[in-house]
């Protein structure tokens, strides 16, 4: 994990997991899956650990939610580097491994849209989650539309919403 975190050898890392077969690749992902929590939070970390979702089933990937979940999924939401790995989570995983993530994420969803990095959760889960995802975000967040619409980092949500949530995001 320490080649995973420093500046010169996070993007040999990255690469490796883009190169290597099945059981190579399964064994670095085995290998760096415990560190989920050290790794989303170095800043060269956060790349190999962004890289390793897009690169591994998402059946897989259920030890990196559930660290997620025991450290927090709001702590993860709002880091500078965590809201990273949760955006790729949220588009290359299924509801099944991350149905309690995204439940979390739309109960909280005015909260995240005006936080400076938690909005990017909620715009991907928007963009990227499944569509009732979205509509329950959309249905969250029409109480407080105005105020939204009007702040500066909830408004990019805001925007999202209309170009991803469908009619109901658009109607509101």
């Amino acid at each position: 994990h320490a080649l995973a975190m420093s500046q010169g050898s996070c993007r040999v890392m990255q690469r490796l997991l883009e190169v290597a077969g099945g059981p190579q690749r399964d064994e670095m992902v085995r290998r760096l899956i415990p560190w989920t929590v050290q790794l989303y939070e170095s800043p060269h970390g956060n790349h190999v650990l962004t890289r390793l979702v897009e690169v591994t089933p998402c059946t897989s990937l259920v030890p990196v939610v559930e660290q997620i979940q025991e450290r927090g999924c709001m702590t993860v939401a709002k880091h500078q580097f965590g809201c990273r790995v949760l955006e790729r989570l949220i588009e290359h995983c299924t509801e099944r491994e991350m149905g309690g993530l995204n439940s979390r994420f739309v109960h909280s969803a005015e909260e995240l849209c005006r936080h400076r990095y938690g909005n990017f959760v909620i715009q991907s889960l928007l963009e990227h989650g499944p569509s009732h995802r979205g509509a329950q975000v959309v249905q969250r967040l029409l109480p407080y539309l105005p105020q939204l619409a009007a702040h500066r980092t909830a408004s990019h949500v805001v925007q999202t919403a209309l170009v991803y949530a469908g009619g109901e995001g658009q109607r509101a």
